[in-house]
């Protein structure tokens, strides 16, 4: 972190990122703002969901490709349902064909 870099809390990545922003390029921005300000692209929020988590529940491809170029690990599993980011996406896309059948 550079010297003129304000310090980051925990729960920064998540709650500046998952916006009601509807443009995807904001929240790339926002996210890779973060990083530089050394938010941890994995970090956690309560139940041990993930931004990639919230990115991918919220249907932001752009975004999720995004975080996906910065690294972020789509395994962690949510300590609640026990799903993972990328289990959570191929379920999206299979259910979206299969509603359009």
């Amino acid at each position: 972190m550079s010297a003129d870099a304000k310090p980051v809390r925990h729960g920064q990545m998540s709650a500046g990122c998952v916006s009601s922003r509807p443009e995807s390029s904001v929240q790339v921005t926002g996210i890779e703002d973060r990083i530089r300000a050394g938010v941890d692209v994995g970090e956690t929020v309560k139940n041990g969901v993930t931004i990639l988590h919230h990115t991918v529940r919220f249907r932001s491809p752009s975004v999720v490709q995004a975080l996906i170029a910065l690294r972020a690990n789509v395994n962690p599993p949510c300590k609640r349902s026990g799903s993972t980011s990328l289990r959570k996406a191929v379920w999206r896309v299979t259910f979206a064909a299969q509603r359009r059948r």
